[in-house]
């Protein structure tokens, strides 16, 4: 039978046009081709997500850097320094939960965007006040306290906008390239910061007060800028249909299921038992003695401390290298690998307190120390996360991370406001000497818990 035209024409005009806009969205629901190579980058979700993670990187470290600088260079007091780093913390780990259920309960996209414009806005706020005459160390304390609240709230935000926005084939590509940039912007961004907050700037004004703060106020500008391109690179993602959230049961109670699974598993619970109190030791040596070892905020210390925080990085580079090469041996041994880096890492920051600062390679020494003390860092934490990581049961792992990550917080803020009380009433070399010391005692008892030397990954994949 034939088909006249008047049917062909009929059909044609039943059928709905296609706009624009519907292509746009077909092709952003549809799924990428499952190659991880090529479709990674031909993504434009996954683009947008580089441009972002790229600034935020670069930017935080400015920030990382000018802080606790405007601290030291406002009091140059320890105490103050180790309490903005508390507070930071505290915020961080208060609202952990909150930012877990927000991020669960509502878009994550939109939970993202609304931290994000929160993060922009603080640090326009205090790029401002650090030009004014009359600012406070007190203002710097509320900053600190909001600058961790938004943290809390932005940072499960930001990791839950990768398996949404893309497609499942490309998130362990994804994950392993926006790490690697956050490297790079580790080893570059604190030499950046540093250079810039060691620019002369009194011949710019002849308010001497305003033009040393001047490059202070530049890098909290910067990264507040740097934040407002990020809302941006947000607004563009396209979230595919169906990746709307769910509802879930209380965040508390959930937070309480991770919690009780890790307090009745004993090898868990010894193993974060001795997390927390390496970290108690080191931490703090590291956010709140580098400084003060750098030059306690000077402008030419600042370049020294960027130098510090690059060599950090980098060791923690070579570290998770390194942990990659000894998975075999790991899968046997990591109880007694991590004891005897530790062990290490003890001597290390007791060498890198009593070391001369006045030699001619006292700079290249330190930064070798620092770079070992960050390759200690690299690879024990990372083994530790991966051990627990395999240990836990799937169903649970959420909620025993949100719980894992609340005791660090926690250890992380103490251990920064014991520091800078310590480095308040004695000399830093102490503090120094006093952090390794613990790290070696600590690291030596351990080495007789039979428990703690025969954990290995072999044994957390065959528990899970």
């Amino acid at each position: 039978m034939s088909t006249s035209a008047s049917d062909l024409s009929g059909r044609d005009r039943a059928k709905p046009a296609t706009t624009d806009i519907q292509r746009d969205a077909d092709r952003s629901a549809s799924p990428d081709p499952p190659s991880e190579g090529a479709g990674l980058f031909a993504n434009n979700n996954f683009r947008w997500l580089c441009f972002g993670s790229s600034i935020v990187a670069l930017g935080n470290h400015f920030t990382m850097i000018a802080l606790p600088w405007l601290v030291l260079a406002l009091t140059n007091d320890p105490l103050s320094l180790g309490a903005v780093v508390s507070l930071t913390g505290l915020a961080q780990a208060a609202l952990l939960l909150v930012g877990g259920a927000l991020s669960d309960q509502y878009s994550a996209k939109t939970v993202s965007l609304l931290s994000c414009s929160g993060c922009a806005l603080l640090l326009i706020a205090l790029a401002t006040a650090v030009l004014t005459p009359d600012l406070k160390i007190w203002a710097i304390d509320v900053f600190a306290l909001a600058w961790g609240a938004v943290f809390a709230i932005a940072g499960p935000a930001n990791m839950a906008l990768v398996p949404h926005v893309l497609p499942p084939h490309l998130i362990t590509a994804a994950t392993s390239t926006l790490g690697s940039i956050r490297q790079f912007f580790g080893l570059a961004g604190p030499l950046l910061a540093g250079g810039l907050l060691a620019i002369p700037t009194a011949e710019i004004s002849g308010d001497f007060l305003s033009a040393s703060r001047l490059p202070f106020a530049i890098a909290f500008a910067l990264d507040g800028l740097g934040f407002a391109l990020v809302c941006i690179a947000i607004i563009k993602l396209r979230i595919p249909p169906g990746q709307t959230p769910q509802a879930n049961e209380n965040a508390f109670a959930s937070f309480l299921k991770g919690a009780t699974w890790l307090r009745d598993d004993k090898n868990v619970r010894t193993m974060i038992s001795y997390w927390m109190l390496t970290t108690l030791c080191l931490s703090g040596a590291m956010r709140v003695a580098l400084p003060l070892l750098a030059g306690g905020g000077s402008s030419h210390g600042s370049v020294s401390f960027g130098l510090f925080m690059s060599a950090y990085a980098a060791g923690g580079l070579l570290g998770m290298i390194a942990l990659g090469m000894a998975q075999r041996a790991l899968a046997r041994s990591l109880g007694q690998t991590i004891l005897v880096v530790d062990l290490c890492a003890g001597l290390i920051v007791i060498v890198l307190g009593l070391l001369p600062t006045q030699s001619s390679t006292a700079l290249l020494t330190q930064l070798g120390l620092i770079t070992a003390w960050g390759c200690r860092t690299g690879f024990v934490e990372i083994a530790w996360l991966s051990w627990l990581q395999k240990r836990v049961p799937v169903h649970i792992v959420g909620r025993v991370m949100s719980a894992f990550m609340l005791v660090s917080l926690a250890t992380v803020s103490l251990s920064a406001l014991l520091t800078g009380v310590l480095a308040d009433r004695t000399m830093l070399s102490w503090v120094f000497v006093g952090a390794g010391v613990s790290v070696l005692l600590v690291s030596g008892v351990a080495f007789l818990n039979p428990r703690l030397r025969s954990l290995s990954l072999a044994e957390a994949r065959a528990h899970a």
